[in-house]
């Protein structure tokens, strides 16, 4: 049984939560930028092919390596939860809640031009080793 994928996803990786347009009426949507990320990372991870359902019915852990191109300050914990969002709409897993993701381990790298996140996505629970 295959336990663990790697998936590298090209691109600046938007905050979702802090990147909205509200409307007058209240109501609020991604902004252009993430709406733009999400549909490019969604053709990369198609491109990768046979990941839909992989990790059905397996709690998982994600491990995710941000590389950013620039000094710049970047909150991770945003980020994190955009690429979350991805892997549930991508079909790669079924929720993002702790049943189905237990463990999360982020970093981040600074490599001058380069904006990747690589996501090690492993089935089975986290036993902290």
């Amino acid at each position: 049984m295959d336990k663990r994928r790697i998936i590298k996803l090209l691109g600046n990786v938007p905050s979702k939560k802090n990147q909205r347009i509200n409307t007058r009426s209240g109501r609020s949507f991604p902004s252009k930028a993430y709406t733009e990320w999400h549909h490019d990372a969604l053709m990369q991870i198609k491109e990768m092919g046979h990941l839909s359902s992989w990790a059905e019915g397996y709690p998982v852990s994600l491990e995710l390596q941000f590389i950013f191109g620039d000094k710049r300050k970047k909150d991770i914990d945003n980020r994190v939860s955009s690429i979350q969002d991805l892997l549930v709409d991508a079909g790669i897993l079924e929720d993002d809640d702790y049943q189905h993701v237990n463990c999360i381990i982020a970093t981040a790298v600074y490599s001058k031009g380069i904006n990747e996140v690589s996501v090690k996505i492993e089935k089975g629970i986290f036993d902290g080793q």
